[in-house]
């Protein structure tokens, strides 16, 4: 799903599973700081995420981020 978000320094994602509006469990979590990212798109396999012990994910499972840079430097220091 695509977001549009301008982030910028340390970045965490949080990944919650909704069972209702108001019932809803952690999935998994990663962090990214921007100033380390190359290309266009970042990939994160499944041993490099931090996941919930019942949770089953299949073995090729990966996270793939799509970001790019903005030529003007952004007007918060964070989000």
């Amino acid at each position: 799903f695509n977001m549009s978000l301008i982030v910028e320094g340390d970045v965490l994602f949080r990944m919650r599973h909704f069972l209702s509006s108001e019932v809803r469990y952690p999935v998994t979590r990663f962090m990214l700081n921007t100033a380390f990212l190359a290309g266009n798109e970042t990939i994160i396999p499944l041993m490099q995420l931090d996941t919930v012990s019942n949770v089953d994910f299949p073995s090729d499972f990966v996270i793939k981020v799509t970001h790019e840079e903005i030529d003007e430097p952004s007007e918060y220091s964070s989000i």
